[in-house]
């Protein structure tokens, strides 16, 4: 895997999602919806790329548990999103729900991708003979 390509997608999946929050957060219902869906299929190619890129180490076993933990989490938090999302387009009072699950969501991802840094940080590359 092309660890110059994974840092560019992952670059990309926080500057999109950065403009969906931004997009949400001023109304611009639209242009969010777009940005939603760029996101999410960022987030899923930057997914593919790491874990294709992971399959070259070896990682500590807790330090790899932890990181699954916070990553299938911040996904398993998605159909909150998604469904205050759309709850929210006709029902006002979802705000305060749509908002609990976005910061999850974010929070979740953020402590997602530092996770997978530090579990790099002690990796083992796997060595071809």
């Amino acid at each position: 895997m092309n660890a110059p390509l994974l840092v560019l997608n992952l670059a990309l999946t926080v500057l999109f999602l950065i403009a969906t929050i931004l997009s949400g957060h001023r109304g611009k219902r639209q242009a969010h919806y777009v940005l939603v869906v760029i996101t999410v299929v960022l987030l899923a190619l930057a997914i593919t790329q790491a874990e294709l890129f992971g399959r070259d180490f070896t990682f500590e076993a807790l330090r790899l548990q932890i990181h699954l933990g916070f990553a299938f989490t911040a996904l398993g938090s998605l159909p909150g999103v998604i469904w205050s999302g759309l709850a929210l387009r006709t029902r006002p009072t979802v705000r305060p729900k749509h908002r609990f699950w976005v910061w999850s969501f974010v929070g979740l991802t953020v402590m997602a991708v530092a996770t997978a840094l530090w579990m790099l940080s002690n990796a083992v590359p796997i060595t071809e003979a």
